[in-house]
């Protein structure tokens, strides 16, 4: 009886534990997404949301979609792939999203550069040439300066407010470009030359950058071939023959061999990426 009891003590605290460490790993990883999203929503200025919202709109989602499949498949595996891919496609939507604006900036930036620096030879003072730089460009460009200039109507110094958009931006370029407007107002200089200067050098290294991705997209394409080939295939073979495919993900070598398959489709794909990841 005692050792009943003492079994019975020992498996409650054992499932507690379990539960308690697999609610920690997604608390972590709900806060990390939370992150993820807060980020990305702002660089997007999407007000619709909130953080938060989309994080547990996501789970819920995955959730939801996880048992729809594994209801309708009456195969757990199934189940769980499924889920995953309704975990993953909304953050990879986002990012993409994220990334075509990041681009769509950069470009934009290095066009503005000699607008701005004409600007500033015609005699207008520094916020005076980024307002018309405002009026006179298109989003994304224009909502970033935009949110930056009324930080700085609204009490920030211009260079706090620069120094914030560096931070909210992630640019290499606009980094350099605020960087060189710092320093010319802090130590003098002729900033109009030096902003057509960054120009030249700007487009010359976003001529290169446009070779080098012309260059790598076969191999990109091969890489994104590569990850969803498997998974096609496995629904033509599941769809054609389900009584096999069943019992092959029913048993427990199928589904070990499943999950390999996937964990070096995987790995074939990242490994693909970095290779045709050339950095300029």
């Amino acid at each position: 009886m005692i050792f009943l009891v003492i079994a019975s003590l020992a498996a409650g605290l054992g499932v507690g534990l379990f539960v308690w460490a697999v609610w920690a790993v997604v608390q972590r990883q709900f806060d990390r997404d939370v992150e993820l999203y807060r980020d990305k929503l702002r660089t997007l200025f999407v007000r619709s949301f909130s953080p938060r919202q989309l994080a547990l709109l996501s789970y819920a989602g995955t959730l939801l979609v996880a048992l729809a499949a594994g209801l309708a498949s009456g195969n757990l595996l199934i189940g769980v792939l499924v889920g995953a891919a309704a975990y993953i496609l909304p953050r990879q939507i986002l990012v993409h999203l994220w990334l075509r604006r990041m681009r769509r900036f950069e470009i934009q930036l290095v066009e503005s550069l000699p607008y701005l620096a004409n600007n500033l030879r015609s005699g207008m003072a520094l916020p005076q040439a980024v307002e018309s730089l405002i009026t006179n460009s298109e989003p994304p460009l224009s909502e970033e300066f935009g949110f930056t200039m009324r930080e700085y109507t609204h009490g920030k110094t211009l260079s706090e407010a620069f120094e914030a958009m560096r931070h909210r931006v992630p640019s290499l370029n606009l980094k350099l470009i605020l960087m060189a407007v710092d320093i010319c107002r802090e130590q003098g200089g002729n900033l109009s030359d030096l902003l057509e200067s960054m120009s030249d050098d700007l487009r010359e290294i976003h001529g290169i950058d446009e070779k080098v991705q012309a260059i790598t997209a076969e191999g990109r394409l091969q890489a994104k071939l590569l990850a969803i080939s498997p998974f096609v295939l496995g629904a033509m073979m599941y769809f054609a023959q389900p009584e096999m495919q069943e019992s092959f993900y029913g048993s427990i070598a199928g589904k070990g061999l499943t999950v390999l398959a996937i964990l070096l489709t995987v790995g074939g794909f990242l490994w693909m990426k970095k290779i045709v990841r050339i950095e300029v």
